[in-house]
This record gives C-alpha cells, structure tokens and sequence, in this order.
C-alpha cells in the first residue's frame, strides 16, 4: 500500500491555529498509512504544538533538513522497518 507523506508546519500544522482541518478530513478518506514529516528539534515539537498528530511524525531535528535528499532516504529506511 502506498503513504501520503504531509509536511508538518504551514501545511498540515498552522502556526498558532493547529491542525488544518480540511487537510485532515480530506487525508482521513483514505486508508493510506500517513506520515507527518518535520525538521522540528524537540523544543520546536512543543512550540509548534506536534506532540498529539494524529499521525506518525517523522523528525531528524535538522540533521539533515529536509532540503537533504538524505533526508528522504533515511526517512525511507526508517519507514520500512515499521
């Protein structure tokens, strides 16, 4: 089965909002296993309300962003394991 991956912060996360609600019923219409990605460190995670996603979160805290192909390819390892 495929993943919809959702970027976390100015696209599923409004800052100072919260969730982006029709993001989330749109999301929730399919049975797709969803992934949340994010650069957050663990201070941003709190500043940007991502402790309770509905969703996996997914976070190298900047090490490498995720402007880093690395990014994505760890990210891929990391979710085959699950």
């Amino acid at each position: 089965m495929k993943t919809i991956l959702v970027d976390a912060i100015n696209c599923f996360v409004i800052k100072e909002e919260g969730i982006f609600l029709e993001m989330y019923e749109m999301l929730e219409k399919y049975e797709n296993k969803k992934i949340i990605l994010t650069n957050a460190n663990n201070e941003e995670i709190k500043k940007f309300g991502l402790e309770n996603m509905p969703y996996e979160m997914f976070t190298l805290r900047h090490s490498p962003e995720k402007t880093n192909p690395e990014y994505y390819k760890i990210m891929l390892k990391e979710s085959l394991k699950n």
